[in-house]
């Protein structure tokens, strides 16, 4: 008899916890973490993040986002595109990375035979900096607070030649600016991204800083995306205005070259820039398989299987 109930606990116990986890991770069909798997939800977007690859992927109503799906999102000024960047943001904080302080993130290929298939990153995790680029501090003349004179501002060669514009809010409304629009070469918006060309086929886009100068100890979460993402969830329309700027010089780049990579390094400049490129300048080997579409699809189909 005593055997007969040893058998009968294990099976009530084996019932209860079954129900927990699927309480646990199937509640409300917002959240879902396993030992491999996390999800998150917003509206009608969501994510999944493999934790094993460090890699994620977005959803829409439960259908996984093709790569160009996802810029156009990204670029869209209506609620789902603020929705779709929330989730984008949320996602780069919660990627496992251990116990480094960030990650580069990489993007598969996006081009005309690729614009169908699905999208995804990879996380790769990396250390940076703790101390601000002061080398940057031209690239943000427009930025409120302002970190250089007109004087510099105007004699500066990066400034002429590499700065194009900003996205930022105005009267509670997401606006975009092309320098030639901007009125008197100044235009506080504190909440806003600047367009950075670093050459002739490709992008950069970084946030303005938060304090005057540039090396000042508040500009810190700027340095990488995983710092920045932390921050700009507490910030959201700081964080609307980035994302929003990484999406519309993506739907530029691919509309003019017809390829573009979405990715960060952050090596050798202390300060985020996402990078738009016609070509990756910095895939380490395990993202090399993102290059081709080919390549890119299969090693989606392994990481999501």
């Amino acid at each position: 008899m005593s055997h007969l109930r040893i058998v009968l606990l294990l099976l009530v116990a084996n019932i209860l916890g079954c129900q927990y986890g699927n309480d646990r991770n199937g509640a409300g069909g917002k959240t879902t973490s396993s030992s491999t798997n996390k999800t998150a939800q917003i509206a009608e977007f969501s994510y999944e993040i493999n934790a094993d690859k460090r890699a994620v992927r977005f959803m829409e109503n439960g259908k996984v986002l093709s790569r160009r799906r996802f810029i156009d999102l990204l670029a869209s000024e209506s609620t789902q595109g603020v929705n779709f960047r929330s989730l984008v943001n949320k996602s780069v904080t919660e990627v496992p990375i251990g116990q480094v302080q960030g990650f580069e993130l990489k993007s598969p290929v996006l081009n005309q035979d690729s614009e169908s298939l699905p999208y995804y990153y990879l996380a790769i995790p990396a250390n940076f900096s703790t101390d601000v680029d002061a080398a940057y501090a031209n690239y943000f003349y427009n930025c409120s607070p302002a970190l250089i004179s007109s004087a510099n501002a105007d004699t500066s060669s990066d400034f002429q030649q590499n700065y194009l514009g900003i996205v930022g809010y105005q009267d509670g409304a997401a606006k975009a600016f092309e320098k030639s629009m901007l009125p008197g070469k100044r235009l506080l918006l504190k909440d806003a991204a600047v367009f950075l060309k670093s050459s002739p086929t490709n992008f950069l886009v970084s946030p303005c800083p938060l304090a005057d100068p540039i090396k000042n100890d508040a500009n810190r979460p700027l340095i990488h995306l995983r710092a920045f993402a932390a921050l700009a969830t507490k910030t959201p329309e700081r964080a609307n205005a980035f994302w929003l700027a990484v999406g519309l010089m993506a739907q530029k780049r691919f509309t003019e070259s017809k390829t573009v990579f979405l990715n960060t390094h952050g090596h050798g400049v202390n300060y985020l820039h996402f990078r738009l490129e016609s070509r990756p300048a910095y895939y380490p080997a395990e993202a090399q398989n993102l290059i081709e579409p080919k390549s890119s699809n299969a090693f989606y189909d392994e990481i999501f299987p």
